[in-house]
Formats: C-alpha cells, sequence, structure tokens
C-alpha cells in the first residue's frame, strides 16, 4: 500500500462544494416615481398542462414603482385586456 500515492479525482465532489456568486441587485435606466409611471407586463401560454380551473396563459404585472409582482391565470389570451384593467383599478 503506497500512502503517498494522489486519491483519484471525484468531479462530483468538486461540483457540490462550489459556490454561487450573489449576484449584484441593480436596477439601470429610469426609475418610476409614481405608482403606475412604468408597469411591465409578461403573457406566456399556451401552457402544456392547464390548471385546476381550465387556464392556459399566465400573465405576471409588475409596477416598477413598487417592483411588487402580481400573477394572473387566464383562459384565454383576449382575457388580457380586461384582467390589467381590473388590475389596474
Amino acid at each position: 500500500m503506497n500512502l503517498l500515492a494522489t486519491p483519484p479525482i471525484c468531479e462530483q465532489s468538486i461540483l457540490s462544494k462550489q459556490t454561487k456568486t450573489p449576484i449584484p441587485q441593480t436596477c439601470d435606466g429610469k426609475r418610476a416615481e409614481a405608482l403606475l409611471d412604468i408597469v411591465y407586463l409578461d403573457l406566456t401560454g399556451p401552457e402544456d398542462v392547464p390548471t385546476l380551473g381550465g387556464c392556459i396563459y399566465v400573465m405576471n404585472i409588475i409596477d416598477n414603482y413598487l417592483s411588487f409582482p402580481w400573477g394572473f391565470t387566464l383562459k384565454k389570451k383576449s382575457d388580457t385586456s380586461q384582467v390589467f384593467q381590473d388590475w389596474k383599478t
């Protein structure tokens, strides 16, 4: 038995010990000065698996002033305008 031999390299052990560097929270560009000044809306779908209520679209809204996200599920893409108007009100 050779005690000076180098042990084999275990790639899984090396990968599991790696750490992630945190991503700094920065906001480039103009920041909203009041509610509803800048609003981001993202509509995705149709999803492969519908919700229990039959919704296949997801609409996400973020108000730049609050940086708070809202999520809505929709049955039809055409519901987007009404849901946005209700949210805005």
